[in-house]
């Protein structure tokens, strides 16, 4: 297994520290690796984990009341895990390389 550098280390002790903290944002992020390539949109997203849209949203980009579960520096967008596509007019998320990187370095953790 290759050397993983201090920077990335932290990333991955804040990524679990994330998951951790919110169940929804673990679940949504499992969701979204175990269908790439392909995109998705918080109401799917939150009929497949069993949650609810708004919960999804904040879990991927932050509460805006700034909510310490949903804290935006430990969203899923702020973490790199996954990025938006906007197609119009409509959001869809989808897991970034990086994200599923760390996915298969922390399969045993999830």
């Amino acid at each position: 297994m290759p050397e993983i550098s201090p920077k990335n280390r932290n990333h991955i002790a804040k990524v679990l520290w994330s998951f951790k903290r919110s169940r929804v944002r673990k679940e949504t992020f499992k969701f979204l690796v175990k269908i790439h390539p392909n995109r998705s949109y918080p109401a799917e997203i939150a009929r497949e984990i069993g949650s609810t849209p708004s919960n999804v949203r904040c879990a991927l980009s932050g509460a805006p009341w700034g909510d310490c579960r949903f804290n935006a520096s430990y969203s899923l967008l702020s973490l790199e895990l996954v990025r938006v596509e906007e197609i119009n007019g409509r959001r869809y998320y989808r897991a970034t390389e990086k994200g599923l990187e760390i996915a298969k370095n922390l399969r045993d953790k999830f």
